[in-house]
Parts: structure tokens; sequence; C-alpha cells
């Protein structure tokens, strides 16, 4: 998936003569929505990544964050299973 958070933006020129191009944002910064299907077996889901800065985006990706998504129900002591 392309970089959902933009480590630049586009900008157009007053002088409409230059070509619109990209500049790098001092603080990227942004908010996505990740949609996990619910699957009753899962218990967890992973995000993975390469690292954010543009020129290192062909890196392997990384675990960044796992996010726990059910429990295992406790078993009864009384149970022998």
């Amino acid at each position: 998936m392309r970089q959902p958070v933009r480590y630049d933006v586009e900008v157009f020129p007053e002088n409409h003569s230059e070509l619109p191009h990209y500049v790098p944002r001092a603080r990227p910064e942004g908010a996505f929505v990740v949609l996990i299907p619910d699957i009753p077996e899962a218990r967890s889901a992973v995000l993975f990544s390469s690292p954010p800065e543009p020129e290192r985006s062909g890196e392997p990706a990384m675990e960044l964050l796992e996010v726990l998504l059910r429990q295992r129900p406790a078993r009864d002591p009384g149970s022998t299973g």
C-alpha cells in the first residue's frame, strides 16, 4: 500500500509558467483507518511497515504494532480438556 502519511506536499507556484513541485513536510503527520475482517479464530492483528522516510521505502518491512482482537476464553478449572 502507498505511504498513508504524506512526507511531502504538492506546491503550485504563483508564476503559472512554472510547474508544480513537491516539497518535504517539516513535520509529517496524519491518520488512516485499517479495516480488519471479523475472523472468529483470529487472536491479533499485526501492522508491518518499511521505514517511513521516502528514501528508505525499499527496505524490508518490520513489525510496528500488534493489537489483540480477543482473549482466549479462560479454562474451567474443573474441566479435563
